[in-house]
């Protein structure tokens, strides 16, 4: 077999390069980094947890138990309990209620709590195997474990892309079985799928129950109070709450009132469902000019549980920033209907093009573009600014969002939108690292190219030249097909080639250089339908150790084989 030029060994269809399109991965250590610190800590959590569960349960009797008031917005009242028990005939005590326990949201809650403890009682305690001083009276649920789902998948999204990049350097031997083929012979997108359902999950799920948390279950306990019994009641206490938030001091109105049911008196401190928290002190002056010291007041009092009343029953305005979670919940229901609509109904497909043959028939579509004997600089696709733009802009309104929420009330159920944030926060970082560096210039020798012809390309790096490691110019070619679903219209894209034309390894020769490529005859020209598309790029990749890499790429237009007749 006669050997091989360089220039046909590079035009091998079958012939992969070092790189292939793949997120960046520095942005892909992002997610992974951030998955695993976070999946590192809620674990740490969920052990401790469990092990308190194997701690030894010990008879105890109740000595004292109570209501203490402290400093603290969503959690003003604690309930302390102190105990007595015995281990190996040593008598010890205790006054820890639960692991984490950090208060009662209501006074209410904290009282019926109380009644669980009375003095002189019997309970059970539980208490270190090695440590018997150590000990507490309930345990701490196991069910914030389910969070850990949350970081995991940003784990596999980050370990996947970099396993995916790392493979994707390998060379694969010409006639590998796994050489690049058309979309519609790798239509397989199974492992796709099996990412997206649960992302899209958690984002429903997350976005549920934060909507539920934040505007639902308030909505429906005021809805709840319209039907509660309006009884008299004196206020016992009335002041200016203070609490030191991330963005300043923040300031409530702190009432406790006390009223009679049925001959029982009881003792409240809740002034509504939805509006108790404030943020001036103003604000809180205004209310509590409605309810003095020793003044006499309205309560709505629950029929079925004297011990909840409320002051106010309306719906503050500020509740309504709880139907900002309905964009994710629209987004996640949206991204699993369509996800596994897309495994159900597979003939939804687009129809692709399989026969290269039936793309050199003329039609419409046809590039319109003639070869030219003139050199032509080639334009990038997408600019750097406008990508630095684009991200910004999606970081700085993600974040802003988010932040609204995080800064009045943090649960578990923040830390998905807080995991986007994050990773949007480092891509603009990336994006703007990206900003200074080297720029490529390319310029070929005809604005276009006919299936098996050769043109000659030229590359200039401007700027720090002498931080790219290697450089690769590869010509790729990919296939679009967009289709609807419902009312929605989608895209897909697949590279069928890859076609490396230079690669240099020599950090002092990437600066500039000149190469001549072939286009195999047996591929399929530039291609334009309304719903199919075959587009051609050349792109540049230059490897920058601990930096964000060059990666640009420049449209290209592939001609169809010119008729035997001689003309196109």
């Amino acid at each position: 077999m006669p050997a091989r030029s360089d220039l046909e060994r590079d035009a091998d269809p079958r012939r992969l390069p070092r790189t292939t399109i793949k997120m960046p991965r520095s942005l892909l250590m992002v997610f992974l980094g951030v998955g695993l610190a976070v999946a590192v800590v809620i674990g740490y959590r969920v052990c401790r947890v469990a092990l308190t569960y194997r701690w030894e349960a010990t008879e105890c009797t109740i000595v004292s138990s109570g209501i203490h008031p402290q400093n603290s917005r969503t959690r003003p009242h604690r309930v302390e309990v102190r105990y007595a028990y015995k281990v190996d005939d040593v008598p010890y005590n205790g006054a820890t209620y639960r692991l984490g326990y950090e208060g009662s949201s209501s006074l209410a809650e904290a009282q019926r709590l109380l009644r669980r403890y009375p003095r002189g009682s019997k309970d059970t305690c539980y208490v270190h195997p090695s440590d018997p001083e150590r000990a507490f009276l309930k345990h701490e649920g196991l069910w914030f474990g389910l969070v850990l789902i949350l970081p995991l998948i940003l784990v596999a999204l980050g370990a996947a892309g970099i396993r995916s990049g790392g493979s994707a350097g390998r060379r694969r031997p010409v006639g590998d079985e796994k050489a690049p083929v058309s979309i519609s012979a790798r239509a397989d997108k199974g492992q796709v799928v099996r990412i997206l359902i649960p992302f899209f999950a958690v984002f429903f799920l997350a976005g549920c129950a934060f909507f539920y948390g934040m505007f639902l279950r308030p909505a429906l306990q005021v809805l709840a109070t319209r039907s509660w019994v309006e009884t008299p009641c004196t206020i016992t206490s009335s002041r200016v709450g203070a609490e030191q938030g991330s963005d300043g001091t923040d300031y409530r109105a702190d009432i406790t009132y006390v009223y009679t049911v049925n001959g029982t008196r009881h003792k409240s401190s809740r002034y509504g469902f939805a509006g108790a928290s404030l943020g001036g002190v103003r604000d809180a002056e205004e209310i509590l000019g409605r309810y003095p010291l020793g003044g006499q007041a309205v309560c709505y009092v629950d029929p079925g549980d004297p011990e909840e009343a409320v002051l106010s029953r309306e719906f503050a305005l500020e509740r309504w920033l709880g139907l900002f979670p309905l964009i994710f919940v629209l987004a996640g229901g949206l991204g699993l209907f369509f996800t596994i609509r897309y495994q159900v109904r597979k003939s939804a497909e687009p129809t692709w093009i399989r026969d290269p043959a039936a793309a050199e028939r003329p039609a419409a579509g046809m590039p319109d573009v003639l070869p030219s004997d003139t050199p032509v600089t080639l334009q990038p696709r997408h600019s750097p600014l406008a990508k630095f733009i684009g991200v910004t802009l999606f970081a700085a309104f993600w974040n802003g969002i988010v932040l609204v929420f995080l800064l009045n009330l943090f649960t578990w159920f923040l830390l998905p939108f807080i995991l986007v944030g994050v990773a949007a926060a480092g891509g603009t970082v990336y994006v703007f690292l990206s900003l200074f560096n080297p720029r490529p210039r390319l310029v070929v020798s005809s604005t276009a190219v006919p299936l098996g012809g050769a043109v000659e390309v030229q590359w200039r790096l401007t700027g720090r030249t002498l931080a790219v490691r290697a450089l690769t110019v590869t010509l790729e070619g990919r296939e679009e097909a967009t289709y609807q679903r419902g009312t929605s219209t989608y895209t897909d894209r697949k590279v069928f080639a890859a076609l490396p034309i230079a690669e240099v390894e020599d950090p002092r020769k990437v600066a500039a250089g000149r190469t001549v490529f072939r286009v195999p005859a047996d591929t399929v020209h530039t291609f334009s339908a309304d719903n199919n598309k075959i587009v051609w790029y050349l792109r540049v990749h230059g490897d920058i150790g601990f930096w964000p890499d060059v990666c640009e790429e420049f449209p290209f237009v592939v001609l169809p084989v010119a008729d035997r007749g001689g003309g196109r």
